[in-house]
């Protein structure tokens, strides 16, 4: 009987009564003698869907082209379990050989061309097994009826692009088609297909999908920068890169830089460092990122100036790193116009480390070296302070060659440095750790950069959340001024608040700052005679509203060059605190500037 089956072959999958022919009975799915397709591809995809129904696994055992024309004139499609395995010399070598499948199965069907009317016709065919079938719960794991459609694929390469692993990829997958048997593919699948699309990607080896990668990204964006340095082998050593975004920051905000390197997150296992920095809302921002080869002085020295020629030779105000010395030297000899600071939690860890075998009931050396490093703020007394602490120890080694870099991290050097409360590379170490979540030691360089990507991206998905929350929420307004009131119409972030909850220092407080030197240094600005100021009056009489709106219309403009009283310094920066960048070089020269302790 004929069956003209050239509609559409997955939509005879239907039950058996609905496909059934009135005449016979027999299903239309169910393979007859007479039965004609239009194509050798129509006719593979009814057998492959047969088989699934049956529960069998089947392959194509041959086909026989013309000798004039390369048209197929016949072929043979079988059950997978047709035939023996051929006997191989070296079976007895291997530990676990695999299991024998083939148990000879006659099962097969035969098709051959009909020149007259340009289809195949079954002309041969066999359906009775030698062999258990599978059951319809286990058919989907059936070799023939494992495919990856183009959609599925898609879906995929996203997942993995996403940091999705592929089990917890595969298992959505399946609930959104109701269950594992309704998948085309299994878990191993999955991985199978990750792999085989990663080494079409390193198909020009390691290095040439590299600078394929780079290349890329140029195309995408002509903005996009990155330098390459070889060796004597010309090999690939260094690497570093920077995209448009990247500079723009740069730009904005690459007054205070951070950089430090870490380990363990490419294949190669070579060092990862970033160059990073605050914006106005105090969120993490990449300038850059680089892949040394070492970590000595030449290797330092050609990134430092590849990344003042990206930026436009612009250095920065300061930069902060741990306390490698090839690093130190390379930044002496680079950036010769910016202020070197060391890590404050390098050094705290490296106290731990040298003074804690020292340390007893009576004396706390590790709580005296944490005043030296944050508590002093005159040269005199941190030098007092530490020569005590040193007599404290026996062997000084460790102190001698800490004391010797005093300017590049205790407080009172550190003072009149620009740092935007910057005081360690916790930054480069927190993005280190967002990193490490996401990438692998076994990740190779393509890879790398592309989760590398992600990882960037996560961050300014913040600097915009940050943007939207400044624009959406009003700020609180404590004390009803004008000059609060026109602050409150600017927006609001996270500068803003933490000078909102500055609190007015305490007369314990004056008096250390005065001990300090810091009352002698202020005493030639304060005039002779005392006047009387809105915030030395009541809060909320009628008199201190008077003054205060006195000084608002009038004093506006004095405010600026005399900070004297906190309450006119808190309403003069609020003033100030709009979107702007100012607005953190602001909020650093009242954290750094004396005079605004008083």
């Amino acid at each position: 009987m004929e069956n003209q089956t050239s509609t559409n072959s997955n939509k005879i999958g239907e039950e058996d009564n609905e496909g059934a022919n009135k005449t016979s009975g027999i299903p239309s799915w169910a393979p007859q003698i007479g039965m004609r397709f239009s194509t050798l591809e129509e006719a593979w995809n009814f057998w492959e869907y047969y088989g699934g129904r049956i529960g069998f696994g089947v392959r194509k055992r041959y086909a026989n082209p013309s000798k004039f024309d390369g048209i197929i004139t016949s072929i043979r499609f079988v059950c997978r379990k047709e035939g023996h395995k051929k006997s191989d010399k070296r079976d007895h070598l291997s530990k676990q050989p695999r299991a024998e499948i083939r148990t000879d199965c006659p099962v097969h069907i035969g098709l051959t061309i009909d020149r007259e009317v340009g289809n195949y016709v079954v002309f041969d065919l066999v359906l009775e097994h030698n062999h258990k079938l599978q059951l319809q719960e286990t058919c989907h794991l059936l070799p023939s009826q494992r495919k990856i459609s183009e959609i599925q694929a898609f879906d995929i390469e996203n997942a993995d692009e996403s940091g999705i692993g592929p089990k917890a990829a595969h298992e959505l997958a399946s609930r959104q088609v109701g269950g594992s048997l309704n998948l085309t593919y299994t878990p191993r699948d999955h991985k199978n297909y990750l792999r085989s699309k990663r080494q079409r990607g390193l198909i020009y080896g390691e290095a040439g999908s590299m600078l394929k990668y780079f290349l890329d990204r140029t195309i995408e964006n002509q903005s996009f920068e990155y330098a390459i340095q070889l060796d004597c082998e010309e090999q690939i050593a260094n690497i570093f890169w920077a995209d448009a975004k990247m500079i723009i920051d740069y730009a904005h905000f690459g007054d205070v830089v951070t950089f430090d390197t870490t380990f363990g997150t490419n294949k190669e296992y070579r060092p990862f460092g970033v160059f990073l920095g605050f914006n106005h809302f105090r969120e993490t921002v990449v300038f850059g990122a680089c892949l040394l080869y070492d970590e000595t002085f030449d290797s330092f020295r050609w990134l430092f100036d590849t990344f003042l020629s990206t930026h436009n030779k612009k250095q920065p105000r300061t930069i902060y790193t741990d306390q490698d010395t090839a690093m130190g030297n390379a930044i002496k000899d680079v950036f010769t116009e910016a202020r070197h600071g060391l890590c404050t939690f390098h050094i705290m860890q490296n106290a731990i480390k040298h003074l804690s075998a020292h340390c007893t009931k009576e004396s706390n050396l590790i709580k005296d070296f944490r005043a030296c490093v944050f508590g002093y703020e005159d040269k005199e007394t941190f030098v007092e302070a530490f020569y005590t602490l040193r007599t404290k120890v026996e062997k000084q080694t460790w102190f001698d060659s800490i004391y010797k870099v005093r300017e590049k991290w205790a407080e009172c050097y550190m003072r009149d440095a620009f740092t935007l409360g910057m005081r360690s590379t916790q930054l480069s170490e927190s993005l280190n750790n967002d990193l490490k979540l996401h990438l692998k030691s076994d990740l190779d360089l393509v890879r790398f950069f592309k989760h590398f990507e992600r990882v960037v991206k996560g961050k300014r998905d913040n600097e915009l959340n940050s943007e939207y929350e400044s624009r959406e929420k009003l700020p609180r307004i404590k004390i009803t001024t004008p000059m609060l009131v026109q602050a409150s119409e600017q927006p609001e972030n996270e500068i803003q608040q933490q000078m909102k909850g500055r609190k007015r220092p305490t007369k314990a407080k004056k008096t250390q700052q005065q001990e300090n030197g810091i009352k002698k240094t202020n005493k030639g600005r304060k005039k002779a005679t005392k006047t009387t100021s809105a915030h030395d009056l009541p809060m909320g009489s009628q008199q201190h509203k008077d003054e205060t709106h006195s000084l608002t219309e009038k004093d506006t403009g004095s405010i600026e060059n005399d900070f004297h009283g906190y309450g006119c310094i808190k309403s003069y920066t609020e003033l100030l605190m709009g979107s702007s960048v100012e607005q953190l070089y602001v909020n650093d020269m009242f954290l750094s500037d004396p005079f605004c302790h008083q």
